[in-house]
């Protein structure tokens, strides 16, 4: 339903499509606080879009609505964007897992990241997380070609 209504808005031209820049601005928006930037514009999807679809004010008491992992994607990029947004989401993070797991002592880590990262596939892609967890995977895979190997 909130999905159909976000693609129903876009399609109509009532909203415009963001072409990523909720995916590659808003992360490091996030890290600036209100107290430095008090006209700071919203950064999560769910916030903009409940605005801009149901025409509602954030904060006002009315429910803020999730359009999910896909109707984000969708946001972004129109069905490129899905696959993407599905690529960046459960790719990034079975990588994230799979790397983890290669090391010593990492399985309750993995189990726990798995648990947390869950519930985001209803909500929206945790962008700064992605960008994070590929910065980790980065680190992992550079750590473990500098470590010795103790293969025999």
């Amino acid at each position: 339903m909130w999905v159909n209504d976000l693609v129903n808005d876009i399609d109509s031209s009532r909203i415009d499509f963001e072409y990523g820049y909720n995916w590659v601005v808003m992360p490091f928006v996030n890290l600036i606080p209100r107290a430095l930037w008090q006209d700071k514009p919203l950064t999560s999807t769910s916030n903009i879009l409940s605005e801009k679809v149901y025409d509602i004010r954030v904060g006002d008491g009315q429910p803020i609505t999730t359009f999910t992992i896909w109707g984000e994607g969708y946001w972004q990029a129109g069905l490129p964007g899905v696959i993407l947004a599905t690529f960046l989401f459960f790719i990034v993070s079975c990588a994230f897992v799979y790397l983890l797991t290669m090391f010593q002592h990492t399985n309750y880590l993995a189990i726990y990241y798995i648990v947390n990262i869950a519930p985001f596939v209803r909500a929206e892609i945790p962008m700064f997380l992605v960008l994070t967890n590929l910065f980790a995977l980065l680190t992992l895979i550079v750590v473990s070609y500098l470590l010795p190997s103790k293969r025999a």
